[in-house]
């Protein structure tokens, strides 16, 4: 039995969605399992760079250029679009069960390598901000 987990990972161009990615890409998995990543963002360029990240059985999409001062539709056809084609390709439409998480992380930029009781008061508001 193969199954496909589809992530959407908004923020995914920087900060803590980037660090997502490539943790989602990273992790190891079970060999009948495929991920599937649909990185959404607003720099398209940085969202190449982590695209390129090498994992086996991990596909990743790009949803580039999305503003949050766009109207709700706007922002959100793109990426139900892409979603719509993820779910439809070959290695989703053969898996015995497919899992959905979405991560929003859009507008979140800290310092992962920091745990909490870590963060001055200033990064604290910065990140916040």
């Amino acid at each position: 039995m193969s199954r496909a987990h589809v992530f959407i990972v908004t923020g995914a161009n920087r900060g803590l969605g980037r660090s997502i990615v490539k943790l989602i890409a990273q992790r190891a998995e079970p060999n009948n399992e495929t991920r599937h990543i649909i990185m959404v963002g607003r720099d398209q360029q940085a969202l190449e760079q982590v695209a390129q990240a090498d994992a086996k059985n991990t596909f990743t999409y790009i949803v580039p250029s999305i503003e949050l001062g766009k109207p709700a539709r706007e922002i959100t056809e793109p990426i139900l679009s892409k979603l719509n084609e993820v779910l439809l390709s070959a290695s989703i439409a053969s898996a015995s069960s497919v899992y959905l998480t979405l991560m929003n992380s859009a507008g979140t930029i800290c310092d992962l390598s920091k745990t909490v009781d870590q963060y001055s008061e200033e990064e604290v508001t910065e990140y916040t901000a």
